[in-house]
């Protein structure tokens, strides 16, 4: 097994659908030296450093190929692979995108993510251009986020991107899941038992008052299917019972009677 550590320059080809999906040829600078790679990847972008465990094919020959078993892809940070990322994930020419990372420099994608109007400060930089560019540039990170978060908690990222779709631009999906699980069950993307499985994998704080609010509202649901509404503590607790679920304290909620409008 041999090290390799570069940069992508070139992605030659990719397979988005068929036997292996997110199967990937492409070019890598390595030192002085341009080395071919081929290996599946769930994402990969020109630019990005690569460090990759794997076999070196042919070495030294002209069908060279290093040929990726494990690997880590991580955003650039010097001049030359930004050139290129950025030039890739925004559908820039060389031009243009050497104009924004030799502006920025190292800071080039902190002022895309948090400061993308600095773009106009760019002489030479078409102003037609620059909606397309923070466009590309944010689906790119939204994207990025949502399958590194469905990889992170071990969920389909079709649900990620559902639960996004939903929730305010810019909600770190990871931390919200972290903290509030359940918010898979208020939002109707995964049943009641998948979701608390899910809380309970996690390791969820039961404790706090959305995990709370989520237990009663299956609680109600479920006891309205059944005609019983306007529960109170007394009846709550003996339907956590029956369902099997932790009672708790209700002394965060001050009703004394509750229906399904107090916990949605």
């Amino acid at each position: 097994m041999e090290r390799l550590t570069g940069y992508i320059t070139n992605i030659e080809h990719r397979e988005a659908s068929g036997s292996i999906p997110g199967w990937t040829l492409a070019t890598c600078r390595v030192g002085d030296e341009t080395v071919r790679v081929s290996g599946t990847f769930k994402t990969i972008a020109n630019g990005e450093t690569i460090k990759a465990e794997g076999d070196h094919m042919f070495k030294g020959s002209e069908h060279s190929l290093f040929n990726v078993s494990k690997s880590q892809l991580y955003p650039p940070t010097k001049e030359e692979p930004l050139i290129y990322y950025i030039g890739d994930i925004c559908k820039l020419d060389r031009k243009d995108a050497s104009l924004i990372v030799t502006t920025f420099g190292e800071k080039t994608i902190e002022v895309l993510c948090r400061y993308p109007e600095r773009l106009s400060q760019i002489s030479g930089l078409d102003p037609d251009a620059i909606p397309s560019v923070i466009e590309l540039w944010n689906h790119h990170n939204s994207t990025t986020e949502i399958d590194q978060a469905a990889e992170e908690l071990g969920l389909k990222t079709s649900i990620i991107k559902a639960l996004a779709g939903i929730l305010p631009k810019g909600t770190n999906m990871a931390k919200l899941l972290y903290r509030d699980p359940l918010v898979l069950y208020r939002s109707d993307l995964a049943t009641w038992a998948q979701a608390y499985e899910f809380g309970v994998k996690i390791k969820a704080n039961k404790n706090t008052i959305k995990f709370q609010k989520s237990v009663l509202l299956y609680v109600l649901r479920t006891a309205a299917e059944y005609g019983d509404i306007g529960l109170t503590g007394y009846h709550i607790d003996l339907w956590c019972k029956h369902l099997n679920i932790p009672s708790f304290q209700l002394a965060d909620f001050s009703a004394s009677q509750l229906d399904l409008q107090d916990c949605q």
